[in-house]
């Protein structure tokens, strides 16, 4: 019913891990670089593991990660909720061209006119640098593209 996110619930208990992840993820650190790796990592391993969790308030939980800056989070949680283009968009918006692909392999297999389409928008990022080389190798590793898909992106 309505009162499914209330305070008392498994959902409100996932927030306020969130929220308590989140913050710890964005505190400065003062810790040697191999200890602060990646702090986002610990809330990245939580939030792929509570993927299938009926409980998990995925727009509640990229609210919270969009306040924070956590780019990686806000894109796993696109992810999750279906929503690829914006988790494509935010990966390069930040120049996370990995994250981005790693996007864009996302949608079902079956899904082929979208998996084309993040690939294109990588691919249009990627021309904006005008190196051919990166072009050509997004070719190669999205198994989506041809050369044909990528030559209106390419200037003489």
């Amino acid at each position: 019913g309505s009162d499914s996110y209330g305070w008392a619930t498994g959902t409100a208990i996932l927030n306020a891990l969130i929220v308590l992840y989140a913050a710890d993820s964005s505190e400065p650190r003062e810790a040697p670089a191999e200890a602060a790796e990646d702090t986002e990592d610990t809330l990245l391993r939580f939030l792929a593991a509570q993927e299938e969790n009926p409980l998990l308030d995925p727009s509640f939980a990229l609210r919270v990660c969009r306040e924070y800056g956590l780019v990686k989070a806000m894109v796993l949680l696109y992810g999750l909720m279906g929503m690829h283009e914006e988790a494509v968009e935010v990966a390069l918006q930040r120049e996370d061209i990995a994250l981005a692909k790693h996007s864009a392999c996302k949608p079902p297999e079956r899904d082929r006119r979208l998996r084309l389409k993040l690939w294109l928008r990588i691919v249009e990022h990627e021309a904006a640098s005008g190196d051919v080389q990166r072009i050509t190798s997004l070719i190669r590793e999205s198994q989506e593209l041809t050369v044909r898909d990528v030559l209106p992106y390419m200037s003489d």
